[in-house]
């Protein structure tokens, strides 16, 4: 009896590994307390369910290491898909940073572009306004020029006017004090 429980024993290590589970540990202690205590007789159903677990154990062992290579595969995708995500993820977030670059450098431009234009705008209000100006002081000249030319005639007809005198006519030889 103690061969067969032995052989389970090394069975249930072999198929588990390192890797032991409660239920493995209440199988060994099972198996054990049974090997030392050789005397007691382990009835049919008792050794039925031992090797039912011992069954169950070794299915799950199997399903395991059948399934282990497929779980590796999609673990590694999944980390692979991960990182391929996580790389897009930096790239599209460089992408984004030069392109908030770029539109603050264009907005600069822009604003640089906005300050020469009304720079310009500026100094052709100013050019205008003192053409302007000069315009008016031209004009107001002028029109004083004009003024006082129309007051200088104004005055020579005033003076010219005064200076001349009323000259006696001659009738017949008789003077007369009428003007003409």
């Amino acid at each position: 009896m103690a061969p067969y429980y032995t052989a389970q024993i090394a069975d249930l290590f072999n198929d588990c590994g390192t890797k032991m589970t409660r239920g493995h540990d209440l199988i060994l202690q099972k198996l054990i307390v049974s090997l030392q205590f050789s005397s007691i007789n382990v009835t049919k159903l008792e050794e039925d369910k031992i090797n039912q677990e011992r069954i169950e154990h070794e299915r799950r062992a199997l399903l395991i290491r059948h399934n282990a290579p497929i779980l590796t595969a999609k673990m590694t995708a999944a980390q692979n898909a991960e990182n391929e995500h996580r790389k897009q993820c930096e790239i599209q977030e460089k992408i984004q940073t030069k392109q908030e670059f770029i539109i603050l450098e264009s907005i600069r431009e822009r604003d640089k572009i906005k300050d020469q234009v009304a720079m310009l705008f500026a100094e052709k209000c100013k050019k205008e306004y003192e053409l302007m100006h000069r315009h008016r002081v031209q004009d107001c000249k002028n029109r004083i020029v004009q003024e006082d030319l129309l007051l200088e005639r104004d005055l020579l007809k005033l003076e010219i006017a005064m200076n001349r005198k009323p000259k006696p006519k001659v009738n017949n030889g008789n003077v007369s004090s009428a003007p003409r």
